[in-house]
């Protein structure tokens, strides 16, 4: 007589299914939410807390249920496949930010001039969790010419005032926040004050870009900071290169343009 002995169907393989699955979708929603405005940064950061608790919970038991059904013939169906796809789809952003942080130095206070950097805006009802705005160190400031060689003022032989008209422009253009705009009557140097967006997750960065007139010529300085976080993993000096080779490439262009005599 054969003894017959009931299949185990692996309950650790049905939890990771669900706990990925789940993990995705609260991502999901969560980041397109907060990109909306619908939902605030701090929220935000405490949902993504759970998301990286259910991925622990899902990587978790995928392994358990892996190693149930090798030694003991657990039946997994298609649970683990499932869960396995969710886990990748779930990690890519974490391994993303994970490389930026090996190969960016630890800064969230990015200038191109990091002697007299421009003054950024007071953000309204600032909570503990935001950065504050500091006396940037000299270590910081080497790190971070090491780092961004090329995160540097540029000069352009336009007016100021027309230097200005340019990049509230290209703010605009951007969807960025303008906090405070250039005054209408500027000394030698005026700052415009805007908010913009993280790259990948849309987390509020205060912005700040000074023309100084320089007689014959317009100097263009900038300055990123994220409000959340010690690391910003490369995002406000990516802003900074990419506002500069935009606003190069509008400048190149205006001056190129006839120009018709009244």
């Amino acid at each position: 007589m054969v003894a017959l002995y009931p299949e185990r169907q692996s309950r650790a393989a049905r939890w990771s299914r669900r706990s990925a699955i789940f993990a995705v979708i609260l991502f999901v929603v969560a980041a397109v939410t907060h990109r909306l405005g619908r939902l605030d940064s701090e929220t935000f950061l405490m949902t993504l807390g759970v998301v990286a608790a259910l991925i622990v919970l899902s990587l978790c038991a995928f392994l358990l249920a892996f190693h149930r059904m090798w030694t003991r013939g657990d039946k997994v169906g298609t649970n683990l496949v499932v869960a396995g796809f969710f886990l990748i789809v779930a990690l890519i952003p974490v391994g993303f930010l994970a490389y930026r942080g090996l190969t960016t130095p630890m800064l969230h206070d990015i200038t191109t001039d990091t002697e007299s950097r421009p003054l950024l805006s007071q953000v309204p009802n600032p909570t503990s969790a935001m950065n504050r705005p500091r006396a940037m160190t000299e270590g910081e400031a080497e790190e971070q010419l090491a780092a961004y060689p090329t995160v540097i003022g540029h000069s352009y032989t336009l007016p100021p005032e027309r230097i200005r008209q340019i990049i509230v422009t290209l703010v605009e253009d951007r969807g960025w926040q303008i906090v405070r705009a250039f005054p209408e009557v500027s000394g030698p140097s005026a700052t415009i004050n805007v908010v913009a967006g993280s790259l990948l997750l849309g987390f509020p960065c205060d912005v700040a870009i000074r023309v100084t007139d320089e007689e014959t010529m317009a100097y263009v300085d900038m300055r990123s900071a994220s409000r959340y976080g010690g690391h910003d993993f490369g995002d406000n000096a990516l802003r900074i290169e990419q506002f500069f080779d935009d606003l190069d490439a509008t400048v190149l262009a205006d001056a190129a343009m006839p120009q018709v005599s009244q």
